[in-house]
């Protein structure tokens, strides 16, 4: 391990976001990206965090005013914490409402592209048909009959004591941080005491989830600064804000550069017919030229951090969680298999699943790893002998934060439709949950 992934883990902080995101999915297959005939819909999120006081978080505060005779929304941070729970915050009340995502496709967070589909035929139409959708039209939807396709929401970060490089990890030595894994649901089962097991899962989803950060350090409006100075959460420590974005329905041409950073939570899952346990299969997502008005695949491995895989923590020779299961539902005759599945997630365990999960290890260089790549396809041989793995992706930063200057940080989630796995004929319900661990280093 080298001295900067050294610092990584002697500044650690444990940032774990816990987003729940329930899907109830019956998936038929077109000639290429998964089709959904019901949509994933985002229940609830929960952040908590741990590691002291060296990077704190914040939820985005929202304020709509009257400027010149329109409406105009401020954004500042609430209080600065090491525990923060989102639905806590009525900002974030609309987590509970979306009415669902669906496979799209980006390598930038402003330029988001859904597939079109032959009306006679049924068959994928080439990429330049594509709907691109560039004013978040499509994100955060709560109208059924519109239909979304996939989720944003904005936090705060802030460093009190030094300058920090921000990225997603994972602690080599507990085994627990970042992860993204579909959740088992409860099913009648007569041979156990309470009626109940949990089933099995197949990847399919976990494979295809992708995490976004969109980052950019214009200086946030006096507007914004002046309401965050009225507010009862200010710090005086903090004189400056950076960090703006698009609100919906504005034109994303308008925005200065930005930096984009992805997570690839299961990067070894796939499942693919033609691909082995253990290979890596090279995402290409869909990028949009708009001065040139075409579509093209993107080379991301400058912005691309990508997680091995991970498991159930297992135990006896089962996963640890479906004992805790048993203990769970016990002496609750006369549930449903979906009350049951409720109990146990929101009441019993209360989404604390961090311990019951092994998160998989990072490749320490995504470039290595894509240079080891022949026809879009990295070789499970090929990653032991030549990719090194570690806690963190050395060559992907998410930004990196000033002393004591909140930094606001838009995360996007969808399901990536230019991944191997979307073209899937999996028909089972699936749940995922996604838990993120951001690691501080010093500059």
């Amino acid at each position: 391990m080298d001295i900067r992934m050294k610092q990584i883990y002697m500044k650690i902080l444990a940032a774990f976001f816990t987003l729940v995101i329930v899907v109830t999915m019956v998936v038929s297959v077109s000639y290429a990206w998964v089709t959904l005939s019901k949509s994933p819909s985002v229940s609830g999120a929960q952040v908590a965090i741990s590691g002291g006081t060296t990077i704190l978080l914040a939820p985005d505060v929202t304020e709509t005013v009257e400027v010149d005779g329109e409406e105009v929304t401020l954004h500042y941070p609430g209080s600065f914490s090491d525990n923060l729970v989102f639905s806590r915050y009525d900002s974030y009340d609309y987590l509970g409402e979306i009415c669902g995502i669906t496979p799209v496709s980006t390598a930038d967070g402003i330029s988001w592209l859904m597939p079109a589909y032959d009306r006679s035929t049924g068959e994928l139409r080439g990429e330049n048909d594509f709907t691109i959708d560039n004013t978040l039209e499509y994100a955060n939807v709560t109208d059924s009959q519109k239909g979304g396709k996939y989720v944003y929401l904005d936090f705060w970060v802030v460093s009190p004591g030094s300058e920090y490089e921000l990225r997603v990890s994972m602690d080599r030595k507990s085994g627990e941080g970042s992860s993204l894994l579909e959740l088992p649901s409860a099913v009648n089962d007569d041979s156990t005491i309470s009626g109940f097991a949990l089933s099995g899962t197949t990847g399919d989803i976990a494979s295809i989830a992708r995490v976004g950060f969109l980052v950019n350090t214009d200086t946030a409006r006096s507007r914004d600064m002046l309401a965050y100075s009225r507010s009862g959460d200010y710090d005086s420590r903090y004189k400056k804000m950076l960090g703006v974005y698009q609100n919906a329905g504005d034109n994303s041409i308008l925005l200065n550069e930005s930096k984009f950073t992805i997570y690839e939570p299961n990067g070894l899952l796939h499942v693919a017919p033609g691909l082995d346990q253990g290979d890596y299969a090279i995402t290409e997502p869909l990028a949009y030229d708009r001065y040139m008005r075409r579509v093209s695949r993107a080379d991301i491995s400058d912005r691309l951090t990508v997680q091995t895989q991970n498991v159930w923590s297992p135990v006896d020779g089962e996963r640890k969680i479906d004992q805790i299961f048993q203990a769970g539902v016990s002496g609750v005759s006369g549930l449903t298999a979906e009350n049951a599945t409720s109990r146990f997630y929101n009441d019993y365990l209360q989404w604390n699943i961090t311990s019951l999960i092994t998160a998989g290890e990072f490749f320490t260089s995504t470039e290595a790893l894509y240079a080891n790549a022949t026809d879009g396809v990295v070789p499970a041989s090929r990653i032991a002998a030549n990719v090194d793995i570690s806690g963190a992706t050395d060559d992907v930063v998410i930004t990196e934060l000033e002393r004591n200057v909140p930094q606001r940080i838009r995360m996007f989630i969808w399901l990536e439709g230019q991944d191997i796995d979307c073209v899937s004929t999996s028909s089972a319900v699936t749940d995922f949950a996604l838990n993120l661990e951001l690691a501080g280093a010093s500059k």
